[in-house]
């Protein structure tokens, strides 16, 4: 049994790699382009709505550029393990292996990525007013959560785009609706009530990138420890949301 466990693992961390190193190849910048759409979104959505978001959150700057690199790793986990199996066609028809093991290694080679990001961007809060505070000891249990979350989606979405390739399409659709309807760029509590309703039942997503973004300013995490946000059930304007966790 160990010897199988072992086998396992050095097969899952092979396709990680070729995966993490199939990802920039051929391209001049390599991991800059990793890069690229998180500082483009965030600057993009700075110029838009910090005269909107500004002033109602504090360190907004950086409580955006948190929630746009974890949505870009979301939605970066979640299609490239959808396509996963589709990819490696050929290899899952003419061997016998686990095909999660395909799976768990392109979710796995977008979270090395990340984790990658996440190094820059804690050096660089401290030039966004951001320093460090005792509630970032949370951050790591945070993002194993979410990136739990997208393997779960992964696992499920990835069998059935194999055969139906529509999906592929239909998930960079669902994604970029989720985008919006998730306290990504902006506080939900400066929402209408029916827009915090909608907000609360994106569930999972919106509770991850609450509770991220809120670890890391200190008048947001206040309010969200007081309101509850995400850990017990809300009520707004009489209607109960039920958030995922």
């Amino acid at each position: 049994m160990r010897r199988d466990a072992r086998w396992r693992f050095d097969l899952f961390w092979l396709f990680t790699r070729t995966e993490f190193r199939l990802r920039d190849q051929g391209t001049a910048l390599g991991f800059l382009w990793t890069l690229a759409r998180p500082a483009l979104q965030f600057a993009v959505l700075y110029t838009v709505f910090s005269a909107w978001m500004g002033p109602r959150v504090q360190s907004w700057a950086a409580y955006l550029l948190i929630g746009v690199v974890q949505w870009d790793f979301f939605a970066g986990a979640t299609s490239h393990g959808l396509t996963s199996l589709r990819r490696k066609a050929a290899l899952v028809r003419h061997a016998a292996f686990p095909r999660a093991a395909v799976v768990l290694a392109a979710v796995t080679a977008v979270l090395l990525s990340h984790l990658a990001e996440w190094a820059l961007l804690l050096a660089l809060l401290p030039a966004l007013g951001v320093g460090p505070r005792a509630s970032w000891l949370a951050l790591p249990a945070l993002i194993a959560l979410e990136a739990a979350l997208a393997v779960g989606a992964a696992l499920l979405l990835a069998p059935l785009a194999a055969p139906v390739r529509d999906l592929e399409q239909a998930w960079s659709l669902a994604l970029y609706a989720l985008f919006f309807a998730t306290p990504v760029f902006y506080d939900a509590h400066g929402l209408a009530p029916a827009g915090r309703a909608g907000a609360g039942r994106c569930g999972s997503a919106a509770c991850f990138a609450t509770r991220i973004c809120t670890r890391f300013s200190s008048a947001e995490a206040e309010r969200c420890r007081q309101e509850g946000r995400c850990s017990r059930r809300a009520s707004v304007d009489g209607e109960g949301v039920e958030p995922a966790f």
